[in-house]
């Protein structure tokens, strides 16, 4: 059975940060191209899609980090799901929309 290496806290946070910075910088790429495909074929299931797409990555990073910084780690779980839950509307909303036309 493996362990994991005992690291420093600083490490663990130095890593969960990266990790976290990285989600945010695949999001927005990820967003780039559905908004590339939005303008190319003006399908408003694509443009739902990015929308949701930067709920769940780009937007729940930076309103985190405001919330964070601006009122204080009490409110996180309440900012990050409200996010998650229009990016999930936005998606649902996406499908739906792509199975009627």
């Amino acid at each position: 059975m493996t362990t994991i290496p005992p690291f420093a806290p600083e490490t663990w946070r130095l890593l969960g940060t990266i990790a976290w910075w990285t989600a945010a910088a695949v999001g927005l790429v990820v967003v780039a191209l559905a908004a590339y495909g939005y303008r190319r074929n003006r399908s408003r299931p694509m443009l739902f899609l990015a929308l949701g797409i930067a709920s769940f990555t780009v937007v729940d990073f930076v309103a985190t980090v405001l919330a964070a910084w601006l009122v204080g780690p009490v409110v996180l779980p309440l900012v990050g799901n409200g996010v998650e839950l229009v990016g999930m509307v936005s998606i649902l909303y996406a499908v739906v929309l792509a199975r009627r036309e």
